[in-house]
């Protein structure tokens, strides 16, 4: 048997001057990691366990983009489509913090063998991203799958 130990900090959005996390936020947030680690100490007998793919290859089975309507807005949601593997969240999440990027939101599907994720993310600084950094984000993250499924 496995175990991964991950830390993280909750932190407010910093581009909203002074907002503090309020008592909603902190509840919401102790609620979700609840419910992440019964389901993780007690999965689901009905749904089979699911594994990676073997072959490297199966990283061109991959999309990842920047959906066009939000950043005609000045927004930035990089969309994943992939297979999913153990530890493709992780990959994707290290990948955008390597790429100085917060991650201000985001929507994880998994479907049978493959994920339709969403992160809405952001320069830390809150700098405006050019295309030649959008590119290299997408490229990161592309890479972060490929290592991923070679593991």
């Amino acid at each position: 048997m496995s175990e991964a130990v991950d830390l993280f900090w909750v932190r407010p959005n910093l581009h909203r001057a002074q907002h503090q996390l309020g008592p909603e936020e902190m509840a919401s947030v102790k609620r979700v990691l609840g419910e992440l680690v019964v389901r993780q100490a007690c999965p689901d007998p009905i749904t089979p366990r699911r594994h990676g793919p073997t072959e490297a290859g199966a990283v061109s089975l991959a999309r990842v983009f920047f959906e066009t309507q939000p950043l005609r807005a000045g927004n930035y949601v990089l969309v994943v489509e992939a297979l999913d593997f153990p530890g493709l969240l992780l990959a994707v999440a290290r990948a955008l913090h390597r790429q100085d990027l917060d991650i201000l939101g985001s929507d994880i599907r998994t479907e049978g063998t493959r994920v339709h994720d969403r992160f809405t993310v952001a320069d830390a600084l809150g700098e405006p991203l050019a295309p030649r950094r959008l590119a290299t984000i997408r490229a990161a993250v592309v890479a972060a799958l490929r290592a991923g499924l070679e593991s």
